[in-house]
């Protein structure tokens, strides 16, 4: 609820007349809202396959079965890679603005 509440104002005067901290404080604390939610959700999951899924998980305790689990865990990571490369970007000069 305290991340809710914190990114409220950052939504209401998005970029006019905030001052830097509180932009950069806004889009941490919006990140970071998402962030219990990604928990809850991984626990849940391992909870079921760990508890419900019964004999489920057997095929990758082999030693094949840990190779079949890192082609995905390698393209996963091939993916965050290449979304981290797309977000670099430069800031453009202000209008008007001298250096």
């Amino acid at each position: 609820m305290l991340f809710v509440m914190a990114v409220y104002p950052h939504h209401l005067l998005q970029d006019t007349v905030m001052p830097g901290w509180a932009l950069v404080l806004g889009q941490v604390i919006s990140y970071l809202s998402g962030i219990p939610l990604l928990a809850v959700t991984a626990f849940s999951l391992i909870a079921y396959l760990r508890l419900a899924a019964g004999d489920l998980l057997d095929a990758y305790d082999t030693p094949t079965g840990q190779v079949v689990l890192l082609l995905p865990l390698t393209m996963w990571a091939g993916c965050i890679w290449w979304l981290r490369a797309l977000c670099r970007y430069e800031q453009p000069a202000r209008a008007g603005a001298t250096r």
